[in-house]
């Protein structure tokens, strides 16, 4: 038997009982859902979707910084489960909205999105799209759900960011050999245990699910799978259309390639420069700042509104001085995170655009210092970056620790 025939007969039966694995938690999720009280069935669906993913993907050979992300998930879960309300705004009013009045006609549905996305074109079925049939496949309307479904849209997400960073991290030269576990394993980690994924992967938002798409696209395209890359690409710019730019971006980190990401930046600038003149130009700069400390730390009211996110952006700040003294002193480091730099730059660029399109239609005056929307939500594409970068400096010094120690 050849080799690629060996690594199929094994990958085969592997895959099948991953996929038994999820049917075997869905049937108990199912029965829990239906016959416990409220908070129980939450608990116990949690946790059972929490290991069957655990098991079933394949995660960095750092069993315990990947064993202590899900248990930090599930209790964080557990809390925001019981504290809050999935529906914390407009956007999740209209999805609620949706389930309530689609759950028990399945072919009424069909209709509604057939009826959206060709005669009254709207973006909004496109979430239902995929929380629905999860739905259906449960029975039930509890609002619960949706925190479940978004749970396994995050665990996904962290598995992608893993893939899209093993696949290339044999290229980060400047980084030990022995030490290239550690930098995937925090990435995930950091994923899992992120308090803003976590805020809003328990509420009723497409935004988990959508970032966990792009990031499956951006897997597809660093192993050149060109057709399902465009498959699944248009299916993450249905969510939000500018999915493609943060999605290139990260892809031009993976690759290392410094030309095409500053063509990229420059035809951002150019677009909002075009759009919103030198004031949006100005504000992009804003943004940027936006997207690493929003939700404001040193607000107290957002503590209260956004709970441990506030202090993910108190650790973002500490973050951006480390990496910024280590780009000052490491050569070797500049060119990672000068890429991760652009990228944050790249993204405040569509968000500024964005923002000003926002307060048009809502018919406010566009000036200085102006984003337009909820920073807080529109960071998220950016989280796995913060976590790369913190993974990086914290691998890169970790390897230098070792080093001076052996010297």
């Amino acid at each position: 038997m050849s080799t690629i025939e060996l690594k199929r007969s094994v990958t085969t039966p592997v895959k099948i009982i991953n996929y038994l694995y999820f049917a075997i938690g869905f049937l108990l999720i199912e029965r829990f859902l239906f016959k416990g009280d409220g908070d129980t069935a939450y608990f116990v669906s949690l946790l059972i979707v929490s290991v069957i993913l655990l098991i079933a993907y394949k995660w960095p050979a750092k069993p315990y910084i990947i064993f202590f992300g899900f248990l930090v998930l599930v209790f964080g879960k557990i809390y925001y489960g019981f504290s809050m309300d999935p529906i914390v705004g407009s956007d999740e009013i209209r999805y609620h909205a949706q389930m309530l009045a689609q759950i028990n006609d399945f072919n009424g549905y069909l209709d509604y999105v057939k009826d959206k996305l060709t005669l009254n074109y709207s973006i909004y079925p496109s979430f239902g799209m995929f929380f629905m049939p999860f739905y259906y496949l449960f029975g039930s309307d509890n609002r619960m759900i949706i925190v479940i479904f978004n749970t396994v849209m995050l665990v996904s997400l962290a598995q992608f960011a893993f893939k899209a960073n093993r696949s290339i991290i044999e290229e980060y030269s400047e980084i030990n050999s022995k030490d290239k576990n550690l930098y995937t394993a925090l990435i995930v980690f950091g994923v899992l245990a992120s308090p803003s994924f976590m805020y809003w992967s328990s509420t009723f938002a497409k935004d988990i699910t959508n970032i966990c798409i792009s990031f499956a696209a951006l897997y597809l395209l660093i192993k050149k799978k060109y057709f399902w890359f465009i498959v699944v690409m248009f299916v993450a710019t249905i969510f939000r259309p500018y999915t493609i730019v943060f999605t290139l971006g990260y892809y031009f980190i993976y690759k290392r390639s410094m030309k095409m990401m500053v063509l990229s930046v420059i035809g951002a600038i150019a677009l909002v420069f075009y759009k919103t003149g030198i004031t949006g130009l100005i504000n992009t700069v804003f943004s940027a700042a936006y997207l690493v400390v929003a939700p404001f730390p040193f607000n107290y009211d957002n503590w209260v509104n956004y709970r441990l996110s506030s202090l993910e952006s108190l650790l973002s700040i500490i973050l951006t001085v480390v990496a910024i003294l280590l780009f000052l002193s490491r050569k070797e480091t500049r060119k990672f995170l000068m890429l991760c730099a652009l990228c944050l730059y790249l993204y405040a660029c569509v968000v500024t655009a964005v923002g000003h399109v926002a307060l048009g239609n809502a018919g406010m005056n566009y000036g200085l210092g102006m984003v337009g929307d909820n920073m807080t939500r529109k960071k998220l594409p950016i989280i796995v970056l913060l976590y790369m970068v913190f993974s990086y400096c914290l691998t890169y010094m970790e390897g230098n620790r070792k080093a001076k120690s052996k010297a």
